[in-house]
Order: structure tokens, then C-alpha cells, then sequence
């Protein structure tokens, strides 16, 4: 057998005792269920915690078995109803926390989830908080910058908006305006007829829900 590593998913039940790894009806390996799930204990952050004010996720972890142990951590800014990972399949305890780059919250958690193969275990912390809020990204899909319209076409404006608190931004919170004819639609796929003659800019502005926004635009002309 090469020493090629892959993945595959299969159901787990509570009674399972051990896994068995086949390949072509010889045996491979076997991973045998120990008696006791790893512990766990999060040292920090600690609960209320502002994670401006905190550089790492840090724990204990020890298993009565003796058990090697692999730990993955979690950062959740909804209060758990999900979860982004901040590290995989880590031998130590400690991960650094890259605050720029989660998500704001007020109800942020943390979750530790360790395995020995088999037991898993899982411990968490919340009521963190992070901010200010990140403002979203507006990108524009179409119309490509330079296109050159007849007075009578219609003109396919396609984009969309990211934010990284809710994610991909509602159509009613894109908006489209031109510079010489001022508001043009809302949405994420709006068509504009008859736009006037001349050198356009585009504009489709984004709108988190706390009010943060940001812009994208494009140039285009419409011939007389």
C-alpha cells in the first residue's frame, strides 16, 4: 500500500468498538476504540473575552489511555450556529488567533474538538466579543470595463456583495447607479435600457446590515 493519504466519510455509532481498513479483501489496518475520551480544559480565551485583547487559543489536554491525540479548533461569531476552523489535525495546544480576519461578533465562540482516533471530545468557551465591524467587498461581473453600447441596448449589470459577518449580501442591499443618469436598480442582475449618450461610470454599491458599505465601478459608453 503507498503511503498516499486520502479521506473518506462513513457513519460512526456509539457502539462502534473499532474501525478495520481494507483494501482488496487484505487487511490494512485497525484502529481499536480505547476506554476513556481525551479531557479537555481551554485556558484561553477565557469567557467574556475581548479576542483583540487575546493572541492565542490555548488549552490542556491529556488522555488516561495514553492515546495519541489530534485537536482542531473553531471560531464561531453567530453563538454556534456556525463555525469556521482556525486549525486542523494539531499535535499541540496552542493556535494563534488572527483577529483581522474573523468575523466581528458580540456573541463569538470558541470550541477545542480532540480525538484519539475514536473518542472524541469537545470543549468551549463564548460570550466573546470582536470588532469593529469589517465592511463588505462589491465586485462587478458584468459589464467589462471599456464596453462600448448602441443608444438602444440594453445593458446586463451582474455583480455581488461579501461581507465577512453575513456572508453574500442580499439583492435589496446592491445598488446600481451610473454618473450620468444617477440610479439605475437594485439588486444583483439588473437590466439598464437606454442609458444616456456618453462616458459612463458604473457603480454598484454594497451594504452590510450594519450599515458598513463599499463600492466597484466600471467605465463604458453608451454612442449616441
Amino acid at each position: 500500500m503507498s503511503g498516499d493519504m486520502f479521506s473518506i466519510m462513513v457513519p460512526y455509532y456509539d457502539v462502534t468498538d473499532r474501525i478495520e481498513l481494507y483494501r482488496e479483501g487484505t487487511l490494512q489496518d485497525t484502529i481499536t476504540k480505547s476506554l476513556h475520551a481525551p479531557q479537555i480544559t481551554i485556558q484561553s480565551p477565557v469567557q467574556g473575552a475581548n479576542l483583540r485583547q487575546t493572541d492565542s487559543v490555548e488549552w490542556l489536554v491529556s488522555d488516561t489511555d495514553g492515546d495519541e491525540l489530534l485537536s482542531a479548533v473553531q471560531y464561531s461569531h453567530d453563538g454556534g450556529l456556525s463555525w469556521v476552523p482556525l486549525d486542523v489535525r494539531l499535535t499541540g495546544t496552542s493556535v494563534p488567533i488572527d483577529s483581522e480576519n474573523l468575523a466581528a461578533t458580540a456573541a463569538g465562540m470558541i470550541r477545542v474538538v480532540v480525538s484519539d482516533g475514536l473518542n472524541t471530545s469537545v470543549a468551549q468557551v463564548g460570550g466573546l466579543s470582536l470588532g469593529p465591524n469589517h465592511p463588505p467587498v462589491a465586485s462587478i461581473v458584468m459589464p467589462a470595463p471599456g464596453s462600448t453600447y448602441r443608444r438602444e441596448a440594453v445593458v446586463v449589470l451582474e455583480g455581488f456583495g461579501q461581507d465577512m459577518e453575513d456572508n453574500n449580501l442580499s439583492d435589496n442591499r446592491l445598488v446600481w447607479s451610473s454618473s450620468i443618469d444617477g440610479y439605475i436598480g437594485t439588486g444583483s442582475a439588473v437590466n439598464a435600457a437606454r442609458l444616456s449618450s456618453g462616458n459612463h461610470t458604473i457603480t454598484l454599491e454594497a451594504t452590510d446590515t450594519n450599515g458598513a458599505s463599499s463600492s466597484a465601478s466600471v467605465s463604458i459608453m453608451i454612442l449616441p
